[in-house]
């Protein structure tokens, strides 16, 4: 038999008994099934879970399904068209302008989401959700269902306010989205394709994306949070019950590609457009892009900045001494790690407040002081767009696009007229077209400015009928317009 030192036997019957004693505790707390129970939060994964049902449970009351209808003329171009070969398009409306055909018109159907951001009434959706629509029906969390006015919107930031007439209703709780971090836990919350109270769970992908021209500043929160069609305007939560983000584009093609509009941006949007009616945004004149590594080594420079490409002339930027070539390196003490903080901080001030800027020119460093102003009484004040019959055939006003307001929405490339006005009871306006729709093509021929645009309609007949393809946040459809 083998032998073995009294020390390790000892050892050994002692750790026996710790075992014994910790079953007899589990065994215990077993046993007692029946008698009062004190439970104890569950930790990590578990306590996760729960926390996804009290947040859930929490701002589901605040957000609402929302039927947009809206009137439909014209050609809709299906999902999916990459490209038109402009020969057989051209074929294609010289048959129909000689058939002297129009498509007739229908009622169309947006389903979308909401969020409720103040007890009385106000709720917050998507510019294009309810842009032209003629009816709007709100259905809160329990089931009422309600009528709704578009009360201000801003397309600019792709976001709409509606209000119905209903008290004491829940408002969420608003989070800090530059606090946000990739990797956090994201929950949309709203109604896809019709199913209402719909949750989704993700994490924060990126915090700072391009726009896709649906957002004026240009800064999304991406998110791998399945969002479809129909939960635009509903709220993006992070873990704790916040609301961090309005859902609002989806990227068909991709998988787990979502984007919502980052708070603190609804935030301004939404205090604007309760109190103003409007949103007031701080203007400077200032065409701005980000360095490429080839042009910090032209302008020798090692760190970060903002190279302005175009300062509008007599604007707020030029009165201050801005040049083209100059590069912006820090704006308010703060250093300008890309053209979207420059525009960022600028569009934080009020309009008449002063922005300090400090760039670099020739090689030499430089301050100024730029006082903001109101680009939409500026560009007034510039452009006269609606004192001549000539310019408003159909009730349409136009402007050129030019690269500032390309690069404002996000979309470089962008060519054509932007339409600024429409006239109530006009036939663009009977055919739905809004300002900020561009025209692209007029009777199969591409128009490149205003100039062109009035040329194109100079060679139509009115009477007949002149067919227009619209570019609206990207998507292009065709109308027919004609003179009743």
């Amino acid at each position: 038999m083998k032998r073995y030192p009294a020390c390790q036997v000892v050892c050994k019957l002692i750790l026996v008994f710790f075992l014994y004693v910790a079953a007899q505790g589990a065994g215990c707390a077993w046993a007692n099934v029946d008698g009062p129970q004190t439970i104890t939060p569950p930790a990590g994964p578990a306590a996760e879970e729960n926390s996804f049902v009290a947040v859930v449970r929490d701002v589901g009351p605040s957000v609402v399904s929302i039927r947009a209808e809206r009137v439909l003329e014209g050609l809709q171009l299906p999902d999916g068209e990459e490209g038109i070969d402009e020969e057989n398009l051209r074929q294609f409306l010289e048959e129909l302008l000689r058939r002297k055909t129009s498509p007739g018109k229908r009622t169309g159907i947006r389903e979308a989401s909401g969020l409720i951001v103040t007890s009385d009434g106000y709720v917050l959706t998507n510019y294009h959700v309810v842009a032209d629509a003629i009816r709007v029906v709100v259905q809160l969390h329990d089931g009422s269902v309600f009528d709704g006015k578009v009360a201000g919107s801003d397309s600019k930031t792709d976001l709409a306010l509606v209000r119905i007439k209903a008290d004491g209703l829940k408002v969420p709780r608003l989070g800090d989205s530059e606090r946000i971090e990739p990797g956090e836990w994201a929950i949309a919350i709203g109604s896809p394709y019709g199913f209402e109270k719909s949750v989704t769970l993700g994490v924060i992908s990126a915090k700072s994306r391009p726009g896709f021209g649906m957002s004026s500043l240009g800064e999304l929160i991406q998110t791998d949070a399945s969002i479809n069609p129909g939960n635009s305007g509903g709220p993006l939560v992070n873990i704790k019950g916040e609301v961090i983000g309005i859902n609002s584009i989806v990227v068909r093609p991709g998988q787990g590609i979502g984007f919502a509009i980052p708070i603190n941006l609804v935030k301004r949007v939404v205090h604007d457009l309760i109190e103003q009616g409007k949103v007031l945004r701080s203007w400077v004149g200032l065409g701005l892009q980000d360095l490429t590594p080839d042009l910090k080594r032209y302008f020798g420079l090692k760190g970060p900045g903002a190279l302005v490409r175009q300062v509008v002339k007599k604007g707020p930027a030029d009165m201050a001494g801005l040049k083209p070539g100059d590069v912006i390196v820090a704006v308010e003490g703060k250093q300008a790690a890309n053209t979207q903080f420059v525009i960022n901080t600028i569009q934080e001030k009020r309009i008449g407040q002063t922005v300090d800027v400090e760039g670099i020119r020739n090689g030499k460093g430089f301050t100024a002081a730029i006082t903001t102003t109101d680009e939409e009484k500026f560009q007034s004040g510039r452009i006269r767009v609606t004192t001549s019959e000539e310019r408003r055939p159909f009730g349409l006003a136009v402007r050129t696009i030019t690269p500032g307001i390309a690069q404002k929405v996000g979309r470089p490339d962008l060519e054509g007229v932007v339409i600024t006005r429409v006239e109530m009871g006009s036939p663009a306006h009977a055919a739905s077209l809004m300002a900020d729709d561009v025209v692209v093509l007029v009777n199969g021929r591409r128009v490149k400015d205003d100039k062109d645009y009035l040329a194109v309609l100079k060679k139509a007949e009115p009477e007949i009928g002149v067919l227009m393809m619209i570019d609206r946040l990207g998507t292009t459809f065709f109308v027919v317009l004609r003179d009743e």
